[in-house]
């Protein structure tokens, strides 16, 4: 039996490549998620309150109060995020390195048995899991977390410059869904990087039976970018980041003097 729809924001993370990863470091893994995500959760100050956290396999479903600020989880949430995965990598060899997609997103939700479901989330998870996505994450071989925002909350939050969100180092994505014909418009940025790039291939060509996916046109301009330290760095400027991989296909500005 569900509830009542309840108004909520949602996110949702997921393991990169855990499903190629030995059984061991899958365990690991997705013990460790939950380390890095409450650390990351309590350092931003969001209390779970009337939500929740739930294993998804290879990530997990947060459902959070629809009254936090969206400065914490646009914000805050990604600072902790990147420092708890840092610290993980430096304490793991490549075979147990964890890089997260997550996604952000505010809409509705119900509660079904012993856990959520809605519409909302399941747009949301499509997002994250879209290719464009996963692709623009791949090339970004020192990031070590990818955020997709829903449409909405785009607009809403990040659009307006909330408390030092930046839009610039957003760039849009498209997933066109099986059921209805509908398509969903996401936002996606990477921390420590230029905005995404705007060569990602077109995939409509997919096969019939899979959600067919596309990133739009990229208009960005310079973003503000998440230091080490915790700070927002001022428009222009990029904090100086991970050394130079020769495989690593996104330019990196060089720190100021």
């Amino acid at each position: 039996m569900t509830s009542d729809p309840l108004t909520r924001w949602i996110v949702s993370v997921d393991i990169e490549n855990s499903g190629g990863r030995s059984d061991v470091a899958q365990s690991v893994l997705r013990r460790q998620v939950y380390d890095v995500v409450e650390f990351a959760l309590a350092r931003a100050g969001i209390d779970l309150g009337r939500g929740s956290m739930e294993d998804r396999g290879d990530g997990l479903l947060i459902v959070i109060d629809a009254s936090t600020a969206p400065s914490l989880l646009l914000r805050e949430f990604p600072l902790g995020l990147e420092d708890a995965l840092a610290a993980f990598q430096r304490m793991s060899s490549d075979s147990f390195r964890m890089r997260l997609r997550v996604g952000l997103s505010h809409g509705a939700v119900v509660r079904a048995g012993g856990g959520w479901a809605g519409s909302d989330i399941s747009d949301l998870a499509r997002l994250v899991d879209s290719e464009p996505v996963r692709q623009a994450f791949a090339r970004a071989s020192r990031a070590h977390l990818a955020l997709v925002v829903s449409d909405y909350v785009y607009r809403s939050a990040v659009q307006s410059n909330h408390q030092g969100t930046d839009q610039g180092a957003y760039a849009p994505t498209e997933v066109a869904t099986r059921q209805g014909g509908r398509t969903l418009r996401g936002w996606v940025t990477i921390p420590g990087y230029p905005a995404p790039p705007e060569d990602l291939p077109d995939v409509r060509g997919g096969r019939p039976d899979e959600d067919s996916v596309t990133v739009l046109d990229n208009h960005v301009q310079v973003p503000v970018i998440y230091p080490p330290d915790g700070r927002i760095a001022p428009a222009g400027h990029t904090p100086p980041g991970p050394p130079h991989d020769p495989d690593d296909d996104w330019p990196r500005e060089t720190s100021e003097p």
